[in-house]
Order: structure tokens, then sequence, then C-alpha cells
């Protein structure tokens, strides 16, 4: 059995993997549809089973140009697409979920009503927090800020399923 995390911005997001002898590694997202398409390919030969999570942010975000959600919502009906091309079942995890059972209420957050520097700011220090955590959690210090959560939802993945064995 091996794990799949995936963080699913196309130009931000990551792929985290774990396999049976608990062996770690990551990659950045594909960004085109043809590099999407030879991994998810990749992963379908491969001859152990994959317990796949992906993270479901579930449409844009406030603030976000038209342009950057439809590209992102493209991107997510590209994985969507493909995990279904190759019979592979697919758990999908709002990050308010894995971050809850990662952290609880420890993530900074920025009070309702914030202004955008302040939002952007709590912003960056989640980010930091979780970074932090998956570089100790994984005992690591060489995985990147991108592919920070993609680490996240793998030790979600691991919490809720025990090691990928």
């Amino acid at each position: 059995m091996m794990f799949l995390a995936i963080d699913p911005g196309s130009s931000s997001g990551a792929l985290a993997f774990m396999d049976a002898n608990l062996r770690h590694w990551s990659l950045n997202m594909p960004t085109g549809v043809e590099d999407l398409a030879e991994a998810l390919h990749n992963i379908e030969r491969c001859p152990d089973k994959y317990r796949v999570t992906v993270e479901n942010v579930g449409g844009s975000m406030p603030g976000n140009s038209a342009c950057s959600a439809r590209t992102f919502a493209a991107h997510v009906g590209h994985l969507q697409m493909g995990f279904a091309m190759t019979g592979q079942p697919v758990e999908w995890i709002r990050p308010q979920v894995w971050m809850k059972d990662l952290f609880g209420d420890t993530l900074p957050k920025a009070p309702k009503g914030s202004d955008a520097k302040t939002k952007a700011a709590a912003k960056k220090a989640r980010k930091a927090h979780i970074h932090s955590y998956v570089k100790s959690r994984f005992k690591d210090n060489t995985i990147s800020l991108r592919r920070a959560d993609a680490y996240a939802i793998l030790a979600w993945t691991i919490k809720k399923y025990g090691d990928p064995v």
C-alpha cells in the first residue's frame, strides 16, 4: 500500500507520497494537462495499491481573479477525470477538516471582518506553522513551503488510517 496526498493548486500545489517502507518523497504539481495525465498514468502503472487523498478546496477564494479561479477549477477537473479514468478511488478532504484534525485551534487565523493585509499575514503565519510541523513530523528539512500542505494532508491520512503497510 502507498499513500498519495495532493494539494491540487496547478502552480502552487504538490504531491506527497509514502510507501510501505515509510519512505516519503514529493514533487510539485504538474501544471499542464499532458504532464498531469502522464503522472497519473505512472501512478496507475505502479504495482502497489494507492490510497489517494486530495484537498477539496471547493472553488475559488474571495479575492481571486476570475482567470485564476477558472484555471484552478479546470485543474481540479483534470484530476477528477484522471482518477476516474484510472478507476482509482479518491478521498476528497476539505482543508478545514485536515487542519482541525492535525492542529485543533492552534493555527493562526485572522479575526472575522479583517482587512486584506491582516488576512494575508494570518495566511502566511498559518503556512509557516504547517511547514514547520511537516519538517518536524517527517524529519526532513528539505521539504519546501510549496509542498508543505501536501505533506500535511499526508500526515492527516496517516493519522486517520495508520502507516501505509
